[in-house]
């Protein structure tokens, strides 16, 4: 309401375990998100005495050393590299946040004043391409593919009035345990939200029936690394991550990207609900057939990556 009247906003909180959280209008929250020290700064003054730190912590840490170093706000670009870290414990190297246990986090977190970047050489930096796709290679679902997805979901009838320029109504989304493949899902996410009025994309979600048998699962997980998203892998069920809060626990291991754009597990951690990226309908998921145990490289699907973009655009958080 006061965005529409032009007032922009921007609010912070601290939580008993001495996390910072921020919200606020589009602009104040990406002020806040461009100005990481602030988030510092303030938990540093209001802090517990129990000085809990998360790996979202020494991210923003990093960021803000690392904007430091280049004179301008920007996200550490941890797989092209061109800098070197100084200042951090003894006994600690630098890497990806998630790598760190929670001894070393509260480690680099209480000599944040020791930590510093230095840029190794001012020549230009390569074209970014995120988990390792260049930009532009989405995937887009064939016509097909998108009539036959909301002839199941509102019937033919609203199917053909969507694609030639209506929208699905509420009412006409009828389908109850409303059940659809993985790539169907996919195709949803991608390229159908248009197609509905808001409260019937709502009712899609509130109907659409969750897998009770899938047991190995990749979710997307918010950052503001140069990566646009991390990958975490888990054994729990859909249902279960359809229903998290956001201080409900998921564990699992991480998922790191590597340099030729593969993905490789790592150490187990934990990730709290509220870190998953989310669509109106709730977390996103991905169902994952794939050895994630094996030497075998996991390669992300284009049209897994699409659907993850194309979400974080929707809440304004991807560029590309």
């Amino acid at each position: 309401m006061l965005e529409d009247l032009g007032c922009q906003t921007s609010t912070l909180y601290l939580d008993v375990s001495g996390e910072v959280y921020y919200l606020g209008s589009k602009a104040g929250t990406s002020f806040l998100a461009n100005n990481q020290d602030i988030s510092i700064k303030f938990r540093e003054f209001f802090g517990n005495k129990n000085e809990q730190f998360s790996i979202t912590d020494v991210q923003d840490l990093f960021n803000k050393k690392y904007s430091e170093a280049c004179g301008k706000p920007c996200k550490v670009p941890y797989l092209k590299g061109g800098f070197e870290v100084h200042g951090l414990p003894e006994g600690i190297t630098f890497k990806k946040p998630y790598n760190y246990g929670r001894r070393q986090i509260k480690q680099i977190m209480l000599a944040a004043n020791n930590v510093y970047f230095s840029i190794k050489s001012s020549s230009d930096e390569p074209v970014c391409q995120e988990n390792g796709q260049e930009n532009g290679s989405e995937e887009i679902p064939a016509d097909g593919d998108i009539h036959s997805l909301l002839s199941k979901i509102g019937g033919v009838e609203a199917a053909e009035r969507a694609v030639h320029g209506g929208k699905i109504e509420e009412d006409e989304v009828e389908v109850v345990d409303l059940c659809i493949s993985a790539s169907e899902r996919l195709t949803l996410y991608v390229s159908c939200l248009h197609f509905f009025t808001p409260d019937a994309w709502l009712s899609v979600g509130v109907n659409m029936k969750h897998s009770d048998e899938a047991t190995s699962l990749v979710l997307p997980i918010y950052t503001t690394a140069d990566e646009q998203f991390w990958l975490f892998h888990t054994i729990s069920k859909p249902m279960r991550i359809m229903k998290t809060v956001n201080t409900t626990k998921i564990r699992g291991r991480w998922l790191d990207l590597r340099g030729d754009g593969s993905y490789c597990l790592i150490n187990h951690d934990e990730v709290l609900g509220k870190n998953i990226i989310r669509t109106a309908h709730g977390p996103l998921y991905f169902e994952c057939s794939a050895n994630l145990d094996s030497e075998e490289p996991f390669h992300l699907p284009v049209a897994v990556r699409s659907v993850i973009l194309a979400t974080l655009r929707q809440s304004g958080l991807s560029t590309l």
